[in-house]
């Protein structure tokens, strides 16, 4: 019959010496600095060979099972967490701030850029969404997040124009409550790029809409050291440039307009 010793794998984690006697009576010991990785076979007794073997996994030599993933989606609460600011119109083809026409009470809205053809000019629109309780804890790997918003039309520019999600870069952010609060410099540095498939102008109407995967904006939130799980996420839906003598502008349904169909946001994690 084999001499047989059970030896927790925490002892080879913290460098222990191990000492056993062998049933011939003869005092042994393995070596701490033996790696986990190693099979070692030593020593001849009564023609056979001793075999030692190692076994790595957590400080009790176990190996625990990953964790399931979880799927949460979250709407909005209230009137006030989503809404929009825009700009006023202007010869730039590029934009970045806002300062007017601040709202958080529309039932739908039209988001992008419009052009006025008479004065060549383009006024902007930007929109907010804000989802409360978010259940990942600070620095947790966020596995997936999908934006999705309900599509009731578009008008303009027929080509695939790129829109943009990122979120205001805070830990537990407020709504915002005036035009600024939406400019991009409050932004995450992580940003996303819906529609440069014409995945939103091609949808159809009356239907939800689905961000391409956005864990990286999430992901700069609840990688921030003041986040903890309960606090709330402010994303932004904008665009950064306008099309050529030409307007590119999806219309959402909003909290105000139906509780069904509010924006959504799905987080795995």
């Amino acid at each position: 019959m084999s001499t047989q010793k059970i030896i927790p794998a925490n002892i080879f984690k913290h460098g222990t010496l191990i000492s056993h006697t062998d049933k011939s009576g003869n005092s042994n010991s393995i070596d701490s600095s033996l790696s986990y990785d190693d099979i070692s076979m030593s020593g001849v007794i009564d023609g056979r060979m001793k075999l030692y073997r190692f076994y790595s996994g957590d400080e009790n030599g176990l190996t625990p099972p990953t964790p399931p993933e979880t799927t949460t989606t979250y709407t909005i609460a209230t009137g006030a967490d989503d809404g929009k600011a825009q700009t006023s119109y202007r010869t730039s083809t590029t934009n970045t701030s806002y300062t007017t026409g601040f709202t958080n009470s529309d039932t739908t809205s039209y988001l992008g850029v419009n052009y006025d053809d008479e004065e060549i000019e383009y006024k902007y629109y930007a929109g907010y969404f804000r989802f409360t309780n978010i259940a990942a804890a600070q620095g947790a790997t966020i596995k997936s997040a999908y934006l999705s918003l309900y599509k009731t039309g578009y008008i303009g520019y027929t080509g695939n124009h790129s829109f943009y999600v990122a979120a205001l870069d805070a830990d537990n952010q407020a709504a915002p409550t005036v035009a600024s609060h939406l400019n991009h410099s409050n932004y995450t540095t992580a940003e996303v790029v819906w529609n440069d498939d014409g995945a939103i102008r091609t949808a159809s109407n009356d239907s939800f809409v689905k961000s391409p995967d956005i864990k990286t904006v999430i992901q700069e939130i609840v990688d921030r050291p003041g986040w903890s799980t309960g606090n709330s996420i402010v994303l932004t839906f904008f665009q950064k440039t306008a099309p050529t003598y030409s307007w590119a502008m999806p219309r959402f349904e909003f909290y105000d307009d139906s509780d069904t169909n509010t924006p959504k946001l799905e987080i795995t994690v």
